[in-house]
């Protein structure tokens, strides 16, 4: 077996392009040591796509390299060569380019591993900022649960001392409510003194507005039904005439300055009818400061009973 002259060229150019490659290896793997592993690169794996790709280049020049060295090394047939010179050298270059080759095949598999770490270490990063996630939502979640159900309490406090302040201050209003007081006098006049009644136990009504509705049948034609007795009501009063689903009525309204004390009446005025006269339904209404009695839209309603059966 003779030695090919072109070999020792074709071997020192095979070591050259082993050591370059081996210093592109040991140069990514140095970067890979360096790279930070932030919440950016954890969640865009920019870097460490970017030595994956470096890895596959890396790793297809290893394979064209690898091919060549085989190529190179040449396979005996027989066991023994007949020139013992070419068998010495053939081992010298075996010697010199698998050694190489080996220890770069070693280098790739760190880089490879290296890269693997890399994603492990962002999945395991990612999986730990998810669970510490979870217990922030939990934890605000329970913060926002507690905070509402302060906000319930406190609303429900306020409720209840807002009602209490209502039934306080209700109970400190004045409540009138309309009162009559009937007699018949020796001229069988059947006299009506209507009277504001104030029911409330705290409160005095400074000053407030009246109005009675009455049947017109009742008063009028005046000279008819009309008696001889105090008619101040007529006198004292504004008084005017209305029509309630076909019923002919007769309002009498205004204002009294006097307070009227809890518990106490005050005589709005007197109303003179000539016996007999038949039931009387009255209409009332109130407003002080503190309100409408019955309501804004309601009116209170007394039974008169009529004069014959007094």
């Amino acid at each position: 077996m003779l030695i090919d002259p072109n070999w020792e060229h074709q071997k020192d150019h095979l070591l050259q392009e082993g050591y370059l490659l081996t210093q592109q290896v040991i140069h990514a793997i140095a970067s890979t040591k360096s790279l930070p592993l932030n919440i950016r690169e954890t969640f865009t794996r920019k870097n460490i796509k970017s030595h994956q790709a470096k890895y596959d280049e890396l790793f297809h020049q290893f394979v064209e390299y690898d091919k060549r060295v085989s190529q190179f090394i040449p396979i005996f047939d027989a066991p023994t060569p007949v020139n013992a010179g070419a068998f010495f050298t053939v081992s010298t270059y075996s010697s010199q380019l698998c050694q190489p080759r080996d220890n770069l095949r070693a280098l790739l598999k760190d880089y490879c591993d290296r890269i693997s770490g890399l994603n492990n270490d962002a999945n395991n990063r990612l999986t730990m900022w998810g669970m510490y996630a979870s217990i922030v939502v939990a934890v605000v979640s329970l913060g926002v649960s507690l905070v509402a159900l302060k906000l319930t309490l406190l609303q429900t406090d306020i409720t209840v001392r807002q009602d209490e302040t209502n039934r306080l201050l209700f109970s400190k209003s004045s409540k009138l409510k309309l009162h009559v007081a009937t007699d018949i006098d020796a001229f069988a006049n059947f006299n009506i003194g209507f009277l504001a009644h104030n029911t409330g136990n705290r409160s005095t009504a400074q000053g407030f507005y009246y109005r009675l509705i009455i049947p017109a049948e009742i008063i009028e034609p005046r000279t008819e039904r009309l008696g001889n007795a105090d008619n101040s009501i007529l006198l004292d009063a504004k008084m005017e005439h209305l029509t309630l689903q076909g019923n002919k009525l007769v309002s009498f309204g205004g204002f009294q300055r006097d307070p009227l004390f809890p518990g106490r009446k005050l005589r709005l005025g007197n109303l003179s009818l000539k016996r007999p006269t038949r039931e009387i339904k009255v209409l009332w209404q109130f407003t002080t400061e503190d309100g409408v009695v019955p309501s804004e839209n309601d009116y209170g309603e007394l039974i008169i009973p009529s004069g014959s059966e007094k």
